[in-house]
């Protein structure tokens, strides 16, 4: 195991603080875009309530098929619970790093951001070039094969 150099070591710790930073700054935009179009869904959905009145929205729900309905409500909610559910693991990342921990989760996020086009992409490529770095992964404690 080579020593690493005091400039190299503050570098490394400089990058991942950085990188701790965008984790959470990419959370909080992902989840301000999820969470949008979620209130607006709701609103429209208490307006067309309001509005019509319940007893028509059932006969639209009969007239498009039950079965149709409940397919874009189930695709709808995937599409909300990923919007929410990537900003905690980006959070959860972001902390893992700040602290040294998580090493393969932070990596493994880092790679399902890539096709999060643009930011995730760029986040993406950024983690796994940091989290790469032989010095980096001393820093988090594992063992470097020599090779």
């Amino acid at each position: 195991m080579a020593n690493l150099s005091t400039s190299q070591s503050i570098s490394d710790r400089e990058m991942l603080q950085i990188l701790a930073v965008l984790h959470y700054v990419l959370a909080g935009l992902t989840l301000f875009c999820g969470l949008v179009p979620a209130v607006i869904m709701l609103l429209v959905t208490v307006f067309t309530v309001d509005i019509v009145g319940v007893y028509e929205i059932f006969y639209w729900v009969e007239v498009f098929s039950l079965s149709a309905v409940l397919a874009v409500g189930l695709i709808v909610g995937i599409i909300m619970v990923l919007l929410i559910g990537l900003p905690l693991l980006l959070l959860i990342s972001g902390d893992c790093i700040r602290q040294r921990k998580g090493y393969w989760f932070s990596l493994v996020l880092g790679c399902l951001l890539l096709p999060c086009t643009p930011l995730g992409t760029a986040l993406g490529i950024f983690t796994l070039v940091v989290l790469c770095r032989t010095s980096v992964r001393q820093l988090y404690g594992l063992e470097i094969a020599d090779s």
